[in-house]
């Protein structure tokens, strides 16, 4: 006779296990047994997935039915939906409701396709309990004028547009740690999404707490979108942001955060804060006209900065090899460095003279990291730069991404006459 090891855990144990499960596989699991007919009641995480279901009916059926019959008594700690179908906004709005009537913890809700209706319920931006909000739509989403999170620590958001005050709003959420916006953009002409998406008052934190800043923030990643003809309002609405993250440990800003914040105007060095905390960057630039003065500025407000990485994405520009010397003449910037990474490296004029400025600057510097995704000339002269640093150890290492860009050949020569050259 088999034994039923199932039955014989404890509730906690089936819980964890129950917790890495989709809700449609965890009620089957339940049905094997009389003991754990009920267990699934309880369950504090919750991931709904139509790729489980046959079509929207039969998924939208189940999400309905197993909220209904779990009741509110107990939290909810996560909560997962994932919508391939066009889902409708009433059953939406139930579904969140639902979950914060709940207390729900975290949220995280991913959609392929628009809503059938009017989009994403007021509810969603009136809840205390939240903690981690997650939200990855097939469509654009705009946030109201007014809106808190009083409790929130991450939030990770995906095509969403802000209006121009939304730093404003989200400085009442005082407990962020992490925040993560891909591909979001400050909407100026629009800036507050549907006038029935409204915040209780209740809700609201008093203003007068409002310090400017996120005080305990970790780590930060902000991927802007532009707003074609609005460069300069949309910049000085991106640096008032930006001053936002200065207690930040970790930060990395998009491209198009380096091109607007040029439109600020004046003394760059004005818009922006000291980051106190910052000890990794990470940018993705062109070096364009402006991207190394933004560059010099951003270095110039991190005054323990450890880690800096740089990806390269547009290689059809053209030199500004006197540029570079003028915007990074204060050697200052580099001095505190310690690991420095570029990818997409390829030898163009603009790269080498970054790269000659931090060996010449970066007194701590421990490494160096060049990662190249394809040929180009290599020159020696690359590799007999004076340094200022006297304990890198590693500071060559070249990846290539594509077989056969060089020779192996090649490449042990210049192993053989570099000791601290790398090749993978």
């Amino acid at each position: 006779m088999e034994i039923d090891r199932i039955s014989c855990l404890h509730d906690s144990i089936l819980y964890k296990i129950f917790s890495f499960l989709p809700a449609k596989d965890v009620l089957q699991t339940t049905l094997l047994s009389k003991s754990l007919q009920d267990l699934w009641k309880p369950l504090p995480h919750l991931d709904f997935d139509e790729s489980d279901f046959t079509n929207e009916k039969s998924f939208t059926n189940f999400v309905d039915k197993f909220l209904l019959h779990r009741g509110n008594s107990i939290s909810i700690i996560r909560l997962r939906l994932l919508c391939g179908f066009a889902c409708r906004s009433c059953d939406l709005e139930t579904w969140i409701s639902a979950a914060f009537t709940a207390r729900v913890h975290e949220l995280q809700l991913c959609s392929k396709y628009k809503a059938i209706g009017d989009g994403l319920p007021s509810s969603l931006f009136n809840c205390k309990s939240l903690v981690t909000l997650r939200l990855n739509i097939g469509y654009v989403v705009r946030f109201p004028d007014n809106f808190c999170f009083p409790n929130m620590k991450i939030i990770d958001f995906c095509d969403v547009h802000f209006g121009k005050n939304f730093s404003d709003q989200l400085l009442n959420s005082k407990n962020l740690e992490e925040i993560y916006f891909m591909h979001c953009r400050i909407d100026i002409d629009n800036s507050s999404s549907p006038s029935s998406l409204t915040v209780r008052e209740d809700v609201v934190a008093d203003d007068s707490h409002c310090s400017g800043t996120f005080p305990n923030l970790n780590k930060a990643t902000i991927v802007l979108g532009k707003h074609p003809g609005k460069e300069e309002e949309t910049g000085f609405c991106a640096s008032k942001f930006i001053k936002t993250l200065s207690n930040a440990n970790v930060l990395y800003l998009s491209n198009a955060c380096i091109q607007l914040l040029q439109y600020c105007g004046g003394n760059l060095l004005d818009y922006l804060p000291t980051f106190c905390n910052l000890k990794r960057l990470q940018l993705t630039v062109s070096i364009k006209d402006g991207d190394i003065g933004v560059l010099s500025c951003l270095l110039d407000r991190s005054p323990i900065l450890e880690s800096l990485g740089i990806r390269f994405f547009n290689y059809k520009f053209r030199s500004l090899v006197s540029r570079c010397n003028r915007e990074l003449k204060r050697g200052e910037y580099a001095r505190h460095l310690e690991c420095i990474r570029m990818e997409h490296f390829r030898g163009s004029k603009n790269q080498v003279e970054l790269v000659r400025f931090f060996l010449a600057n970066a007194q701590v510097l421990k490494k160096m990291s060049l990662y190249s995704d394809r040929e180009f000339p290599l020159s020696l002269d690359l590799f007999e730069f004076p340094r200022l640093s006297t304990s890198c150890e590693t500071c060559w290492i070249i990846r290539l991404y594509a077989r056969g860009a060089y020779s192996r050949g090649a490449m042990l020569h210049l192993h053989n006459s570099l000791h601290n050259f790398h090749y993978s």
